[in-house]
């Protein structure tokens, strides 16, 4: 059996035998292509064993690796930090986040309806972070329990607050390009660091 294969299985017991809920499962970092079954394999252990946070940190020199669908599953997520990987799309695989108050999503492509579908599918979102993704000519925030946006090294060509009663903080990277800011409803924003 060759070193990642060893590896591999001992993961996958681990989870399977883990009587869970699982507090944190991290992903870091790993050349994946030959385990990508057992990557969503593992997703799906994790689902069924209730986990809280998630963090999935892809070699950025490959090519982004496909979200597993698996992992729409957890819904019992609290946490969850992607980076370099490949949502779905918005409207086959929408997020239904119930429970996810923490999102941060690094080195991704976005667009405005992807964003919209996060917000729209995790109602208790509370702290967003964008982290050098690739460029979105717009974002529109329309979030009932969004208290704080960090946005850092993304190109965004215009970013609205169209909706975020409970929105108290702000951060735009000053880094970079000039990005329009709109706010339009953001009655309890008392932080806007730009």
């Amino acid at each position: 059996m060759h070193r990642k294969d060893w590896r591999s299985c001992l993961i996958t017991d681990i989870l399977t035998y883990h009587p869970g809920p699982v507090e944190q499962f991290r992903l870091g970092r790993t050349h994946s292509g030959s385990r990508e079954p057992l990557r969503d394999s593992w997703f799906q252990i994790l689902a069924q064993k209730s986990v809280y946070q998630i963090e999935l940190d892809f070699p950025s020199f490959h090519r982004r690796q496909d979200l597993p669908a698996s992992l729409l599953a957890c819904e019992t997520l609290r946490t969850l930090s992607l980076s370099n990987c490949r949502l779905p799309d918005a409207a086959a695989a929408p997020f239904n986040f119930l429970h996810l108050t923490d999102l941060s999503l690094c080195c991704m492509d976005l667009t405005e309806e992807v964003i919209s579908s996060i917000l729209s599918g995790c109602p208790a979102l509370a702290r967003l972070s964008l982290i050098h993704n690739f460029p979105v000519p717009r974002i529109r925030i329309r979030s009932r329990r969004l208290l704080t946006m960090t946005v850092r090294g993304n190109w965004i060509g215009e970013l609205i607050i169209e909706d975020a009663e409970k929105l108290t903080r702000l951060v735009l990277d000053r880094s970079e390009p000039k990005t329009s800011l709109k706010i339009i409803n953001a009655p309890m924003i008392n932080t806007v660091e730009y």
